[in-house]
């Protein structure tokens, strides 16, 4: 898409730290409150449960309105689809549906996100042709 020149430049800026992740990223991250650039009413965090095996990122997110969002929405959580780590670079994939009409698309998210020290920098694009968003992740406190 109109977008995926900009990704490909982010993705490789990325890779080009390869080695170890600086920190084990099993476990569970989440982010600061997001506001939908398509709907300010909507405001909601993005928790996301990871585990590794190899290469392989395993998991879920979960999407959950904030208590100060305008417009509260159940919270929604995914497998994680396609999900990879390499050096300090994940990437991974949430499938959804949308409804037009009355019927329903098949369309993913695709996460790339770059590790550090305290927290994972995310580069989000989706196959509805929606602008690029991008974030931060840190790991979740008990």
């Amino acid at each position: 898409g109109t977008f995926a020149p900009l990704a490909r430049t982010r993705l490789a800026s990325l890779r080009q730290s390869r080695g170890e992740p600086p920190v084990g990223i099993a476990g569970k991250w989440v982010t600061e409150p997001i506001t939908n650039p398509y709907d300010r009413n909507d405001r909601y965090r993005l928790h996301f449960d990871f585990r590794v095996l190899g290469d392989k990122l395993l998991g879920s997110l979960t999407r959950a309105s904030t208590d100060d969002s305008p417009r509260k929405y159940p919270p929604t959580t995914r497998s994680i689809v396609d999900g990879s780590v390499e050096g300090t670079t994940l990437t991974f994939q949430e499938a959804f549906q949308v409804l037009l009409g009355s019927e329903t698309q098949d369309h993913r998210r695709t996460f790339t996100g770059g590790i550090t020290a305290d927290e994972i920098t995310f580069f989000l694009q989706d196959t509805l042709g929606n602008a690029p968003m991008e974030f931060a992740a840190r790991r979740e406190k008990k």
